[in-house]
């Protein structure tokens, strides 16, 4: 395949100005709408659209979401350069959000790995397999910060904490995008949602959100502009309200703070029907102040809602809306297309056998090797890894389940993807016997009493449990975070036993593991690992992997802790050790204030010893750097890979600050016994926050310096800046 040709900004704005002359109004709006080509891919109300074939042939649509049949692509396209006047090609587009046909674990178990070539990797293995079928974006990364585990769409994040969730955001925008948008392998990114959606009221979907601006500055805002900094070629808005308006409609956080504060020059699109949302908002009277609030908030492109095609014409003749402000959507739209080389190749990535890109043997490779990194090792009692000797049972539903891609698999194929017990016929040095005891959801009971009798013949039990993927994800909101019902009778039975046992679970979210962390010799977190999920748990549970993963979101005690974050504020009345038995403290009855396992911890087959954390200076100026410096010691059995964290607080400040606030990390390999000296630098900006006046600044004082395991895990040194 030939390259595209390498147009510079200034020829493509003029470009696109050139045609943006030849367009009628009617034309015009038709670029600012997305539909949906099929009901079968629809993720909201199901699209009362007027033909796709004839709004394209009128150069009144400019873009298809979720089809994915490379056939119909090419024939809608063939549509627009055939058969339309002005021949403006169609982007498509699709939620490709932990691979297109090789599936990777879901995004909140990826960033439990910490390691973003990793997550760039996979973001270039899924811009390869989509964008050779045809697909020109995807709505990646999901980069809402999270706290609320009953919120379903935490499967899509990076975990609560803003910093990690910027850094690993790049990583998929430079994963998707490349160096070059015309580039063959690559896909335009769509980072979503924007902004707040991740801090909905009750963990409820598409619900209510209130927020200070110093706490959207502080944590939700950081990964956009990560993205908006690094290029992305759009942006989603979000479902909910925030502060009272229809973000939708939110004229004052987009068009204000993302194009002209941070001075975002892509494109901004709606998410699925929520501009006419705002209607049972009771924010816009009717489709028609939809489409006005909307394109005066500073939405580009309508997605699925129809009111802009609808009214949009009106309300330049009434002049209601000025033109200007369609101009410069569409601008944005066709600078969009001229970018990814559609103009010059409209028929970019379609291919007779498209097949021929996808699952190759290499990307699951890499598959794998993400899979193992983002398993997390929440409690070991000396039984793992597991003595070949042993006798193995597996017990539980995803012991032989393929249900384990989770949530947003796009075109994965569960049949494509690893069991226990398919990996387990490579092994054929150990004993294994399985029984499912009972599915994954239902009532049936019937089969747990044979896999007790299985259980009772073994020296280790593996219990493989967890949520159907249907269980986390879009609208998949829950209350109660422990395992499904029958399950956790099956569960109940095989702790009777009092035999070596270990809990395995596949999730989408943190559940509640309370009971099962006092009952389990050791438990492992499995979440949704994709296509190589089998293989990546036994390598794991048999020691040819030595887990390495951390959490990126607290785990709960219990449904009545949440939210609980590790970069909390300190209150007037703390409790401490000295004063825990006094009453009037900030306490629960029942529960520690601390999550049951908190942000960045994880446990390895091995143990590391930190020590020697020092500063190279103890006061440091405007414009300067420091470094500080640790050494961390693998003491235990067996080589490893360790995540070390880096913190800082602020001991007094302008406005409360957080106990942690995460400022690095790095990612290690120490053979036994060896020592690595692993060192930091940090510069003003590290240390600075939004203060009493909404100033980003690091105020004269002194600052801890935390490096460790965790955020609960640390060590510590001081430093003082002085301005």
């Amino acid at each position: 395949m030939d390259n595209l040709p390498k147009r510079s900004d200034k020829e493509i704005q003029y470009n696109v100005n050139k045609l943006l002359n030849k367009m009628t109004l009617k034309e015009k709006i038709g670029q600012l709408y997305q539909q949906i080509y099929s009901n079968k891919y629809a993720t909201g109300p199901t699209t009362t659209a007027k033909s796709i074939e004839k709004l394209i042939k009128k150069d009144q649509i400019g873009s298809i979401l979720s089809l994915y049949d490379t056939k119909k692509m090419y024939k809608l396209q063939k549509l627009s350069i055939e058969e339309s006047r002005l021949k403006i090609p169609l982007f498509f587009a699709n939620d490709i959000i932990h691979g297109y046909r090789t599936c990777f674990p879901i995004p909140l178990a990826m960033s439990c790995s910490w390691n973003l070539d990793l997550i760039k990797r996979q973001a270039q293995i899924s811009a390869y397999e989509a964008s050779h079928n045809g697909i020109n974006m995807t709505y990646s990364p999901m980069i809402d910060l999270v706290r609320d585990p009953r919120w379903g769409r935490v499967m899509e994040a990076n975990g609560e904490d803003p910093y990690l969730s910027s850094q690993i955001a790049l990583s998929y925008v430079k994963g998707y995008q490349g160096e070059d948008l015309s580039n063959y392998n690559t896909l335009g990114a769509c980072c979503k949602h924007f902004i707040g959606y991740g801090k909905v009221e009750g963990g409820r979907d598409y619900n209510t959100v209130d927020m200070s601006d110093r706490t959207l500055r502080q944590y939700y805002l950081p990964p956009f502009k990560t993205c908006i900094d690094n290029n992305i070629a759009a942006i989603m808005t979000s479902f909910n309200v925030i502060n009272d308006i229809p973000m939708t409609g939110n004229k004052k956080l987009i068009k204000e703070l993302l194009k002209k504060e941070l001075k975002f020059n892509g494109f901004i699109i709606s998410d699925y029907n929520s501009s006419m949302e705002m209607i049972n908002h009771k924010y816009a009277k009717d489709e028609k102040d939809v489409a006005l609030k909307s394109l005066e908030a500073g939405i580009d492109i309508e997605m699925i809602s129809e009111s802009f095609i609808n009214n949009l014409e009106e309300l330049v003749n009434s002049k209601e809306i000025p033109l200007n402000l369609i101009d410069d959507a569409v601008k944005r739209v066709l600078t969009f297309k001229y970018k990814i080389g559609l103009f010059d190749n409209p028929y970019k990535n379609f291919y007779e056998d498209s097949n021929k890109y996808l699952l190759l043997k290499e990307n699951r490779e890499i598959a794998l090797k993400i899979a193992e990194e983002s398993i997390v090792l929440l409690k070991d009692n000396n039984v793992l890894p597991i003595d070949k000797n042993k006798m193995i049972a597996v017990i539980g539903p995803f012991g032989k389940s393929k249900n384990v891609n989770g949530e947003w698999d796009a075109l994965s194929r569960d049949k494509d993807s690893t069991s226990i017990y398919d990996a387990s016929k490579q092994y054929k040095d150990y004993k294994l016997k399985f029984s499912d005891g009972c599915d994954i959801l239902g009532n049936d009971d019937s089969k747990i009493d044979k896999a007790v009798d299985i259980a009772k013949k073994s020296d280790v039990i593996i219990l493989a449990v967890g949520e159907d993927k249907y269980m986390s994800g879009e609208a998949a909101s829950r209350s109660n975070l422990d395992l499904p019902n029958i399950q956790k009778k099956l569960v109940k039975e095989i702790l009777k036993l009092n035999k070596k046992t270990i809990l395995v679970v596949h999730a989408g979210r943190p559940l509640i593991l309370t009971d099962y962390e006092s009952k389990c010799d050791a438990i492992v977190y499995a979440w949704f690992l994709g296509n190589e999920s089998g293989k990546a748990i036994l390598n794991t549970l048999l020691g040819f992997n030595n887990p390495s993963g951390k959490l990126t979101m607290s785990f709960p005690y219990s449904v009545g802790q949440i939210p609980v974050y590790y970069n909390h504020f300190s209150t007037g009345r703390g409790l401490t050790k000295e004063n825990k038995n006094q009453k009037y403290i900030s306490k629960y009855l029942d529960i520690p204030n601390e999550p049951l396992y908190s942000f960045g911890y994880g446990l390895s087959y091995t143990k590391f010893k930190y020590k020697n954390i020092k500063t190279n200076k103890k006061t440091f100026y405007n414009n300067e750097s420091f470094i500080v410096s640790v050494d961390v010691e693998n003491i235990g059995d067996y080589d490893g890979e360790e995540i070390v964290e880096c913190y800082i607080e602020a001991t007094n400040f302008s406005v409360v600050r957080p106990v942690n606030e995460l400022k690095g990390f790095k990612k290690i390999h120490l053979k036994k016994g060896e020592t690595k000296k692993v060192l930091f630098t940090l510069r003003k900006e590290d240390l600075a926050y939004f203060n009493i006046d909404m100033n980003y600044i690091c105020e004269e004082g002194l600052y801890y310096i935390k490096i460790g395991s965790s955020s609960n895990k640390t060590i510590k040194t001081k430093i003082k800046f002085k301005p």
